[in-house]
C-alpha cells in the first residue's frame, strides 16, 4: 500500500485565468496601492508638518546669542509648497526691545517648468517682513549679523537652489537707542523681484540673472535694478540705483546724535552706478542736496557755542557751493580698481563741486555711462584730476617700484705682492 506523503501540498489549480479575472487581479493591486500611498501622504501632511516645526524651534531655542520662534508651518505635497508663518528672531539678553527679524510668512513652491527640464529648484515668496539692526555701546546691545547657526537651519529646510524670490512689503529699520536723541531711520514698502537666480535660460547673456528693488524712504523714492551672473564664483555685476526726493529734515535725529546739528529744509538724492567682472569695479556717485536750510534762529538761542559754528561753518559752505540757478549742492563721487580696495579721487571731488557751483551743473539723472564693458577704460578727467592725481600716481609707482638688483661680482684675491706682506 502506497503511503501519502505528508510535505505535499495541493497543486495549484492550472486553470488559465480569463481576461475578466485578470483585469479584477490587477485591480485589487492598484487598489491596495492606492490604499498604502494615500495613507502615507496623509500621514505625511498631518504628521511631518509638526515633526519639522518642533525641529525647528528645538534648533532656534538652542542658538548661542539669538532665540527664535516659528508660529506654524504647513505643507502641500500635491503642489510641492512649503509654507512658514511668523517666525520671529530675537537677541537674547532682552536688552533689544525690537526683533532682528521678523517674518510674517515665507512660501517655498517647485519650480515644475525646471523640474522638467532636469533642475530642482524653488521660488520663494516673502511676505511682510521687518528687519531690525541696532548699534548699541556693548555686544549685547547691538545687533547687525545672524548667528550661523540660525542659517544653516534655513538651508536645511530649503536643501534646494532658489531661482526666483519676491518680496512683498518688507521693512529695514537702523536704531540707536543710546544716542541723544535715539535713531530710528528706516525704509519701508520694499518690493523685491529677483529672476533667474539659479538657471541659466540664456547662455548668450553675460549676466542672465535680475533683481530689481523699489522702497519708501521717509517720502523719497528708492529703485534699484541689477543684473547679474549667479553662477560666477568672481562678482559679476551691472548694477544702477537711485534714491530721490528724501526729506533731509526726517533724519534730524540721526544728524542731532551724530553731527550735532540739524537742518530746517532741504531733500537728499543720489545716483549711482556700478559694474565688477574678473575683480574689478568701475562706477560712480552723485548726491544731490537742493534747497538746503540748516539755521533757525528762535532754536540757535539754546544751542551751545560749538553747535552754533558748526551750524554756521555748513550753511556757508553749502551757500558757497550752490549752484545758484538750480539751488542744488552737488558733486560727483568716482571709483575704480579692485573690488577689494578701489581708489576714490578726492581731487575729483572737490573737482566736481566746483564744476556744478560755478561752470555746469550737474543732472540729477542716472548717466547709463557704467557696464562690464567700461571696465578698464578712463574715463575724463577733470582739472584737478588731471594735476593731482598724476603726480599722486607717479609717487606711487615710484614707491612700488623695486630697485633692479646688481649683478654681485667676486672680488680678485690680493696678491701678497699687493700688500705688502710678500717675502723679501
Amino acid at each position: 500500500m502506497q503511503s501519502k506523503n505528508k510535505n505535499t501540498f495541493p497543486k495549484k489549480s492550472s486553470i488559465p485565468l480569463t481576461k475578466k479575472q485578470k483585469r479584477a487581479r490587477r485591480g485589487r493591486r492598484f487598489l491596495r496601492v492606492f490604499i498604502t500611498v494615500s495613507v502615507l501622504i496623509i500621514a505625511l501632511h498631518i504628521g511631518l508638518p509638526h515633526i519639522l516645526l518642533t525641529y525647528a524651534n528645538k534648533k532656534m531655542a538652542n542658538m548661542p546669542e539669538y532665540i527664535g520662534h516659528t508660529d506654524a508651518l504647513r505643507m502641500n505635497l500635491f503642489t510641492g509648497t512649503v509654507t512658514i508663518i511668523g517666525t520671529t528672531l530675537k537677541k537674547r539678553g532682552g536688552e533689544i526691545p525690537v526683533p532682528f527679524i521678523d517674518v510674517k510668512k515665507l512660501k517655498v513652491t517647485i519650480d515644475w517648468k525646471a523640474l522638467f527640464k532636469g533642475r530642482v529648484v524653488a521660488l520663494i515668496t516673502v511676505d511682510d517682513f521687518d528687519v531690525n539692526f541696532v548699534k548699541g555701546p556693548t555686544k549685547a546691545t547691538s545687533q547687525s549679523k545672524v548667528d550661523k547657526e540660525w542659517i544653516e537651519l534655513f538651508d536645511d529646510f530649503i536643501p534646494i537652489e532658489i531661482n526666483r524670490v519676491k518680496v512683498n512689503n518688507g521693512s529695514v529699520h537702523y536704531r540707536d537707542y543710546h544716542s541723544n536723541p535715539k535713531i530710528d531711520i528706516f525704509m519701508d514698502k520694499i518690493y523685491v523681484v529677483g529672476e533667474n537666480l539659479s538657471t541659466v535660460k540664456d547662455t548668450s547673456k553675460v549676466l542672465p540673472a535680475t533683481v530689481k528693488v523699489t522702497a519708501n524712504a521717509y517720502g523719497g523714492t528708492l529703485a534699484v535694478n541689477t543684473k547679474v551672473d549667479p553662477l560666477n564664483t568672481i562678482p559679476t555685476f551691472d548694477v544702477n540705483a537711485e534714491l530721490k526726493n528724501l526729506p533731509l529734515t526726517y533724519l534730524n535725529s540721526f544728524l542731532k546724535a551724530y553731527a550735532k546739528m540739524d537742518v530746517q529744509k532741504g531733500t537728499f538724492s543720489v545716483y549711482a552706478e556700478a559694474a565688477a567682472k574678473d575683480g574689478k569695479i568701475k562706477g560712480y556717485a552723485k548726491p544731490f542736496i537742493k534747497d538746503l536750510d540748516v539755521i533757525d534762529d528762535r532754536e540757535r538761542k539754546d544751542m551751545p557755542f560749538k553747535d552754533q559754528v558748526i551750524e554756521s561753518l555748513v550753511e556757508v559752505v553749502a551757500w558757497i557751493f550752490e549752484n545758484k540757478k538750480t539751488d542744488r549742492v552737488a558733486t560727483k563721487v568716482e571709483l575704480e580698481g579692485s573690488i577689494k580696495n578701489p581708489d576714490i579721487s578726492v581731487w575729483g571731488i572737490i573737482g566736481e563741486t566746483l564744476v556744478n557751483a560755478f561752470i555746469e551743473a550737474l543732472i540729477p539723472t542716472i548717466e547709463n555711462s557704467i557696464n562690464i564693458n567700461a571696465i578698464g577704460t578712463e574715463d575724463d578727467k577733470n582739472f584737478l584730476e588731471k594735476i593731482f592725481d598724476k603726480d599722486k600716481k607717479s609717487k606711487k609707482n615710484k614707491k612700488n617700484k623695486k630697485p633692479a638688483n646688481k649683478k654681485k661680482t667676486k672680488k680678485k684675491p690680493i696678491s701678497k705682492k699687493e700688500n705688502g706682506s710678500g717675502n723679501n
